[in-house]
């Protein structure tokens, strides 16, 4: 998750270095909005915490509270907790899929940096039509198991 979300951040940068700030919202989404949302919801949560482990329950959303383990001093989020409920084999697929979004955005940052695209929705469709790519190849495999 964080190589996808640095791969993220690279393709926003680099969107909004090639077609500015509101380039880059249209590539990638309002990325500073989104993080200021999330940071909000954090801020209004309710936390627990007993020990090394935490719970953080969101006001605003219907999701099962988060469980954190503190792990030599750093509050730290098992993967399994993103997994909740899923299907054997769907953290396998799950991480499969990040690795491979990573890839492409940073594939795509790079087209955009080497100058691919002139229009910024060429190059907003061009992400946004590999991560489509990716999502329904994985939705089909599953169907397939």
């Amino acid at each position: 998750m964080a190589d996808y979300a640095a791969a993220l951040a690279a393709l926003h940068h680099q969107a909004a270095k090639t077609f500015g700030d509101e380039g880059a919202n249209l590539v990638t989404g309002d990325t500073d909005a989104e993080s200021a949302e999330g940071l909000e919801a954090i801020e209004q949560s309710d936390v627990t915490i007993t020990g090394d482990t935490a719970t953080v329950t969101y006001k605003t959303s219907e999701d099962a509270p988060i469980k954190l383990t503190k792990i030599k001093g750093q509050w730290k989020l098992p993967l399994s907790q993103l997994t909740v409920g899923a299907e054997l084999g769907a953290e396998q697929h799950q991480r499969e899929d990040l690795v491979s979004q990573a890839r492409l955005a940073q594939e795509t940052a790079e087209e955009i940096a080497q100058g691919k695209y002139k229009a910024v929705e060429d190059a907003a469709h061009a992400w946004q039509s590999r991560v489509l790519d990716v999502v329904l190849a994985s939705s089909t495999q599953k169907k397939g198991e």
